[in-house]
């Protein structure tokens, strides 16, 4: 058995217990951000391609979550058409306020990404997103190994489950993963979301939920539906 070193995302230990990452896609007010972590919120992705108006405003609110020193932060900064030319950029502005940022396999800027991202001293999530389904088992363990590659702090996959076949084969992948890096497997779609819920029995990191009235991604549930849920399961295990 591998016994990895403990994983710090800012203030947050990752990787003993499932973590709820609430995701920010919009300016929340901090008292609302201090409400959650009253019930328990410790982690934050915040997804800068989904904020509105203008950069240095949205870079200015990252900066004052930041200041709280409460939340461990995640920066995803997904592809767009406005984006595309000038993401680097945009990572290296963005960098200075996260303590690990999310790189997705498949971007062609992946190795730059990762090497800004070490010389900054900040930790690095690879992710790959499978919206047409859970590959084969070849499939998943090839892109394990693509992704091993980034020497990633953590790994997540997030995939479209449209069969009970699929979700079993999905936790199986995830139990497999963890045995060697931190690991975040998520299902999508109605059929996905009981891995979103168990996916730590399963040796899941991480669980991402939504903040505000609406899912980020089909099939998420709220952050605080999850931290009451996650409460009640430990006290049925323990």
């Amino acid at each position: 058995m591998v016994v990895m070193p403990p994983l710090y995302v800012g203030p947050t230990l990752v990787g003993e217990d499932v973590k709820v990452i609430g995701v920010l896609d919009r300016p929340y007010s901090l008292a609302y951000l201090d409400q959650l972590y009253r019930e328990g919120l410790t982690l934050l992705e915040v997804r800068l391609d989904l904020f509105t108006g203008p950069l240095h405003e949205a870079l200015s609110y990252v900066g004052q979550v930041a200041q709280l020193r409460r939340f461990g932060l995640l920066g995803t900064l997904r592809e767009t058409p406005e984006n595309v030319f000038i993401r680097p950029g945009l990572f290296e502005k963005f960098l200075a306020h996260v303590d690990m940022v999310d790189v997705e396999i498949d971007t062609p800027i992946r190795e730059a990404i990762v090497a800004m991202a070490r010389q900054m001293g900040k930790k690095v999530l690879v992710s790959e997103h499978r919206f047409d389904g859970v590959p084969d088992d070849a499939g998943l363990n090839a892109m394990f190994e693509s992704a091993m590659r980034l020497s990633p702090d953590v790994f997540k996959l997030a995939a479209t489950v449209n069969s009970s076949d699929d979700l079993v084969r999905l936790l199986s992948f995830c139990h497999r993963c963890t045995a060697t890096i931190p690991s975040c497997v998520l299902g999508m779609g109605p059929l996905g979301k009981p891995s979103r819920m168990v996916g730590g029995l399963f040796g899941s990191a991480l669980t991402y939920g939504y903040l505000g009235d609406a899912p980020v991604a089909p099939g998420q549930l709220s952050a605080q539906a999850l931290l009451l849920f996650l409460k009640q399961l430990n006290r049925t295990l323990a």
